[in-house]
């Protein structure tokens, strides 16, 4: 087997599979060869005219220099196949009367001539080109019934026998070869068209699968933005209601303010993953502080902590810096600390740790004493569309931790969460380290 494939290798030279044509050509030629050298050695044997075992060795030369041409030049043009062609037709031409004419096999060989060239030319010029190969081989016959007595004769009749034998058996062979070849090709464009059918099926499952998830998603994110919506519609209704007291007026504010904070932070996750999507989302990397952008968020998450009495506990080290889009690494940042507030029971910390890794990279934790997950749980928490209520029974749309995994990645870094049930959740982000020097501004905007 190794020898049979280092023999192809050396046989087409690097000519590509799907160049049918080119390969085509180098089997042709040097079928052609070994016929011709054939030729050369059973005329002989069979006491034909010297001249005919000359012609077949000549015709073998020619057709072993266009194998060698093509085989260089890992490329058969149509002008090499009709010249190919065109040399083989002159060639039978000069055989035939030194050959037993009329008697003799030499008309099987020009059965090929047709099947080759239509590999090498279009119908229309296949056409023309048979058309006078026919006129030629017609008018030939013709002659030669006129003027029988330049025909050379068979010396006996099992000679003319030998030679039709093995006419008929070399013939034979070639016209084999091409249909073996076909065959292959043929079997070898099959199976490309079933695995291509096989991605097509892959693709067209993934499509449904998408417009599904989409559909979901949509759904999901209707539902969740009403909600708070209606809620803050309700509250502002009350509002203005003169029957209620000033403090009471107080209370509800504070919770319109509460809702409304928690419905910006929804849209603003909405909009990125919309833009992310739409393949809108531009990284733009600057060089921050780290621990400038921890307290941003904090401060913007203080009334869920006094509303849940959770105290943040900041260990994020000062003269820390990350390169990356500072806008993606606020939202991954807002992301979990909002999740964590979410999973934490009344009274319990939050830890936010940074530090320098091994990789010379900047590593963030965000560690809550909730309720952690289970094992199935773990394994779906980066997954678009899994959430789950919160212990004050707040709900979410499940975008929020798989934006934080597509953002971090965006910013070149690793997304990983460690949980067990009861015992709380660690996850852990991370960022290419900054520079101090080149710190542009602290100031977070989003557009």
């Amino acid at each position: 087997m190794k020898a049979k494939e280092t023999f192809l290798k050396w046989f087409y030279n690097g000519i590509s599979q799907d160049d049918v044509t080119s390969r085509l050509f180098l089997i042709v030629s040097s079928a052609i060869a070994i016929a011709a050298f054939t030729g050369v050695i059973s005329n002989y044997l069979l006491g034909f005219d010297l001249l005919l075992s000359l012609f077949c060795l000549l015709i073998a030369l020619i057709t072993i220099a266009y194998f060698f041409r093509v085989r260089k030049n890992k490329k058969a043009t149509c002008t090499d196949g009709i010249f190919l062609a065109a040399t083989v037709l002159f060639f039978l031409i000069l055989f035939w009367p030194l050959n037993g004419g009329f008697e003799g096999p030499i008309l099987l060989y020009f059965l090929s001539v047709p099947v080759y060239l239509a590999y090498f030319l279009n119908r229309r010029h296949y056409y023309i080109m048979i058309s006078v190969i026919y006129i030629g081989l017609i008018s030939m016959l013709i002659y030669y019934f006129k003027y029988p007595e330049e025909v050379v004769p068979y010396s006996s009749r099992e000679i003319q026998l030998l030679d039709i034998i093995i006419s008929i058996i070399i013939s034979g062979i070639i016209l084999g070869e091409f249909s073996i070849y076909f065959k292959e090709q043929n079997n070898r464009i099959r199976s490309e068209i079933e695995a291509k059918n096989e991605v097509i099926q892959l693709q067209f499952g993934a499509l449904k699968d998408l417009d599904t998830y989409k559909n979901t998603i949509f759904a999901t994110l209707g539902h969740d933005l009403r909600g708070p919506i209606n809620n803050a519609k309700g509250l502002f209704d009350l509002l203005i209601d003169d029957e209620i007291s000033k403090t009471q007026k107080e209370e509800l504010i504070k919770v319109a303010s509460s809702q409304m904070e928690e419905t910006a932070a929804l849209v603003e996750n909405i909009l990125f993953w919309a833009r992310s999507q739409m393949g809108g989302l531009h990284v733009n990397n600057v060089n921050f502080e780290v621990n400038k952008a921890v307290q941003t968020i904090i401060e913007g998450s203080q009334n869920s902590i006094k509303k849940k009495k959770i105290f943040i506990q900041n260990n994020a080290s000062d003269l820390m810096y990350a390169f990356g889009d500072k806008d993606l690494f606020y939202i991954i940042l807002r992301n979990l600390v909002n999740n964590a507030i979410k999973f934490s029971n009344t009274g319990s910390i939050i830890t936010i740790n940074n530090f320098k890794n091994y990789r010379g990279e900047i590593e963030i934790q965000v560690i809550d004493e909730g309720i952690g997950m289970s094992e199935t749980q773990l394994s779906q928490i980066f997954v678009m569309g899994k959430t789950t209520e919160g212990t004050k029974k707040e709900k979410g749309t499940g975008l929020g931790l798989k934006l934080s995994k597509m953002f971090t990645e965006a910013n070149g870094g690793k997304i990983t969460a460690e949980s067990k049930l009861g015992n709380g959740t660690k996850i852990t982000f991370t960022i290419k380290e900054g520079s101090k020097a080149e710190v542009i501004g602290s100031n977070f905007k989003f557009t």
